[in-house]
C-alpha cells in the first residue's frame, strides 16, 4: 500500500470523526508528496494522535503536511489562492470529503498573489546572482526549484487571461504563447538537471533567459 494512503487510513482510524478528509497533491520536479489534512478541530489531543503515525511515515518517505480546519480553509482562501486552486484542480481525495470542491477563490486574490509570487521570484533570481557565487550544479538546482513555481503561476496567468478555471495544459500553453510566455524554458531547465549539464556558459545563458521570462510574466500579470 502507498505510504500516503496508509497514513491516511491510520489517521482516519485514530482521529475518527475529527478527520474531515485527506487530499494528496505533489510537486512535479522533485516528486515530493504532500497531504492536506482537514480536521473538524485542531486540538492538543488531535495533534498528539497524529504525531506518531506522521513521524513514522516520514521515516519512509518525504511528505509535506498541512493541517487546517474547514473554517480555516475558508479564512485562508485569500492568503493561499494559488495553492488551493492547484489542489482543487490536481489533488486526489484519499479519504473522507474534500471541502476544496466548494471553496470559492476570488479572481482578485488570485491575480494579486500571482503577481506577488512572480515579483518575489524575480527578486530572488537577481539577488542570488549578485550576492552568491553559485557553481553550475547549484544554479541548475535553483532554477529547477524556481521553474516549478513559475509554471504554476503561468497556468494561473492563462486562466486569468481567458477568464476560465478549467483550462487544460495544452489550452493554457496556447494562451501563453500569444503573450510570448513560452513554457519551453521550463523543459530546458528540467532537461539540464536530468542530463547534468554543468558547462558554465550554457548554465549562465539558461539562468538569464529564465530570469527574463520571469520578468516578462510579472509584467503580464500586472496588466491583467
Amino acid at each position: 500500500m502507498d505510504i500516503t494512503k496508509k497514513l491516511s487510513d491510520e489517521l482516519s482510524k485514530d482521529l475518527k470523526g475529527d478527520l474531515v478528509g485527506v487530499i494528496s497533491y505533489g510537486e512535479k520536479s522533485n516528486k515530493v508528496s504532500s497531504l492536506l489534512l482537514v480536521l473538524k478541530v485542531v486540538s492538543e489531543e488531535n495533534l498528539a494522535k497524529m504525531k506518531a503515525p506522521i513521524q513514522e511515515a516520514l521515516k519512509k518517505k518525504s511528505i509535506g503536511i498541512i493541517t487546517l480546519t474547514k473554517k480555516e480553509l475558508q479564512q485562508s482562501a485569500d492568503v493561499f489562492p494559488i495553492k488551493f486552486r492547484t489542489i482543487q484542480k490536481y489533488g486526489t481525495l484519499l479519504i473522507g470529503e474534500n471541502p476544496l470542491d466548494t471553496l470559492s477563490i476570488e479572481v482578485a486574490h488570485l491575480r494579486l498573489r500571482c503577481e506577488q509570487e512572480l515579483r518575489n521570484l524575480s527578486l530572488r533570481l537577481r539577488q542570488t546572482y549578485l550576492q552568491r557565487n553559485l557553481n553550475s550544479d547549484e544554479k541548475i538546482s535553483l532554477l529547477l526549484s524556481c521553474a516549478e513555481k513559475f509554471e504554476q503561476n503561468l497556468l494561473i496567468i492563462a486562466e486569468l487571461k481567458e477568464e476560465k478555471t478549467d483550462l487544460d495544459f495544452t489550452e493554457a500553453e496556447k494562451v501563453l504563447k500569444k503573450m510570448d510566455l513560452n513554457l519551453s524554458i521550463i523543459n530546458e531547465i528540467r532537461n539540464a538537471f536530468k542530463n547534468k549539464i554543468t558547462k558554465k556558459e550554457q548554465v549562465d545563458v539558461l539562468y538569464h533567459e529564465f530570469r527574463e521570462m520571469v520578468d516578462l510574466g510579472t509584467n503580464v500579470v500586472d496588466q491583467l
